[in-house]
């Protein structure tokens, strides 16, 4: 049970504090039926203000005391409908594919690490089946935390943890955002210059495309993350972790400088998407300029492949853009609608959009998985061999 008070020092402002309170007899844990009308502040005979942990799991980015105050929005989702909202998505969904998402990014590095990377595509993939593989990590991660604070693990560890990942899992997304751009753009220049694209656009220098992305994509999280570390020691917090109103100041900073960045991906990702489906419906046309390049053996098969390739790009760009919506949406209200905050009117509703952000990517990453084994041949044959191996190996 945790006690919230307040401290006026000399010279400073008065500070909330956390702490431990052995006396306080512990308060049942909520459960799915007692949270439908949900209570922020119990007070016990002393009149110290109690902070029910059940309340404090719906959004990491705020502290206990923030969530104290009373405030549980008056926007178009009501409490109930939040509670059985938050169980589906936090507690049940969420969870459940974040673990395969892990299992299928596992199998994504470790198929296209056995493939031939001097390749541009294999090798871009396994850039991009990396960065998905450490956004699934942290989702593991973080829904676990989600689903210990339900069952009322409240600890600092717990929420600790959560406050990291809101800052860090940016990373990973924008990553991916790079990469994908980067692969979308590369395919288009194979149509486009068909005959010099494999002297001009080398692996190398795809690498160092996507290296230079996610320099800039990083940069603007990390500058947001010095910000809020000055505004930690500023304002004395005992927890280390700002209160909601600083996080949502450099919240904003953050949603504009990384939207430009991740506006643009979307630009360049969907206008690719387009591009590549035209060039892809002019069958005839598109095939000979994609075999221009090669010699006279291998006409047919490296044209089927380079339509394959298409294929599996513009499948790759369309989960994108779809699961991603979520997070579109949530970023422009964030920025344009007053009070969509944690703290703010429309609390609940902003934070459903947040689960639905979670939902989406794991939903992508897990849906790129079957794109490879539909449309590439090489990856299906050899994660085909590892699992015959490994079936052998066990029996």
């Amino acid at each position: 049970m945790h006690i919230m008070y307040s401290r006026q020092t000399p010279g400073s402002k008065k500070v909330k504090f956390l702490d431990v309170a052995p006396e306080t007899k512990q308060t049942e844990i909520p459960r799915p039926t007692s949270v439908l009308k949900p209570t922020h502040i119990n007070e016990n005979n002393s009149g110290v203000k109690l902070i029910r942990p059940a309340m404090d799991l719906y959004n990491f980015s705020t502290s206990s005391s923030d969530l104290s105050t009373g405030n549980t929005g008056s926007g178009f989702i009501d409490n109930a409908t939040f509670t059985y909202l938050f169980i589906t998505f936090r507690i049940v969904l969420n969870p459940a594919m974040s673990v395969l998402a892990l299992l299928a990014t596992i199998i994504n590095v470790v198929t296209f690490s056995r493939m031939t990377l001097s390749q541009g595509v294999n090798q871009n993939l396994l850039i991009l089946s990396t960065s998905d593989l450490v956004l699934a990590v942290f989702g593991v991660v973080g829904n676990s935390c989600y689903v210990l604070r339900w069952l009322g693990i409240n600890t600092t560890p717990v929420r600790f943890t959560l406050y990291i990942l809101m800052w860090v899992v940016a990373y990973p997304v924008n990553a991916s955002a790079a990469v994908t751009t980067i692969i979308a753009a590369v395919r288009c220049l194979s149509v486009i210059m068909p005959i010099t694209f494999r002297t001009v656009v080398t692996p190398q220098r795809q690498v160092v495309a996507i290296a230079l992305g996610c320099s800039i994509s990083w940069s603007v999280p990390l500058y947001t993350h010095l910000l809020i570390n000055v505004y930690t020691k500023k304002g004395n917090n005992s927890l280390g972790i700002p209160s909601s109103s600083e996080i949502n100041k450099q919240m904003v900073v953050f949603d504009y400088f990384r939207n430009t960045f991740f506006y643009t991906c979307f630009t360049i990702i969907i206008l690719s998407g387009v591009f590549l489906s035209i060039a892809l419906r002019k069958s005839s046309s598109f095939q000979a300029s994609a075999t221009a390049s090669t010699t006279d053996g291998q006409t047919k098969a490296s044209s089927r492949r380079e339509v394959q390739v298409v294929k599996t790009v513009i499948l790759l760009l369309v989960i994108f853009v779809t699961c991603n919506l979520p997070f579109l949406f949530l970023s422009l209200l964030r920025l344009m609608v007053p009070g969509f905050s944690p703290s703010g009117k429309f609390r609940n509703e902003k934070l459903f959009v947040d689960s639905t952000v979670a939902t989406g990517i794991h939903l992508n990453v897990g849906l790129n998985t079957f794109v490879y084994l539909k449309y590439n041949s090489k990856f299906n044959k050899i994660l085909t061999e590892s699992l015959s191996r490994v079936s052998l190996k066990t029996n």
